[in-house]
């Protein structure tokens, strides 16, 4: 296998494993993974246009606000027209959508608690190291 395509392998199975929705969450319908990243990308800059939230999740308008509209009916995320331009909406975290990405990085942080006990203090720095490697070497390669 050529090392693109495996890193890419490597890279989706890890990102799968560790960032996984939990238990119950994704079964019962409450959330999915667009959601989820909707949800972060709206917590992360506090107030997003519809626009631009479909711009960083790298998806047509369409799409970004059919993630929206089924946040916004899940009383996640709230949505209104922007004082400033009302052909601007804009969206912000819930309560509702705040206690979810609690839970989600709850179940992340343990997930990583349990990565430590299985590999140990020298390995798990050397999963630090090789992270901080990749990240960095992410912010240089363009998208």
């Amino acid at each position: 296998m050529e090392s693109a395509k495996r890193i890419e392998a490597l890279f989706h199975a890890v990102i799968s494993r560790f960032v996984a929705i939990p238990a119950g969450m994704g079964a019962t319908g409450e959330i999915t993974v667009a959601q989820i990243r909707a949800l972060m990308m709206i917590d992360l800059r506090g107030t997003v246009n519809l626009v631009r939230l479909a711009e960083i999740l790298g998806v047509s308008s369409a799409a970004a606000s059919e993630v929206v509209d089924r946040l916004v009916r899940a009383r996640m995320v709230d949505r209104q027209r922007s004082e400033k331009d009302r052909r601007v909406v804009d969206l912000t975290l819930r309560p509702r959508g705040r206690q979810v990405l609690d839970r989600l990085t709850k179940s992340r942080t343990e997930r990583a608690r349990k990565l430590v006990a299985a590999v140990g203090p020298g390995d798990a720095r050397r999963v630090i190291a090789a992270l901080e490697v990749l990240n960095s070497i992410l912010e240089k390669v363009p998208r």
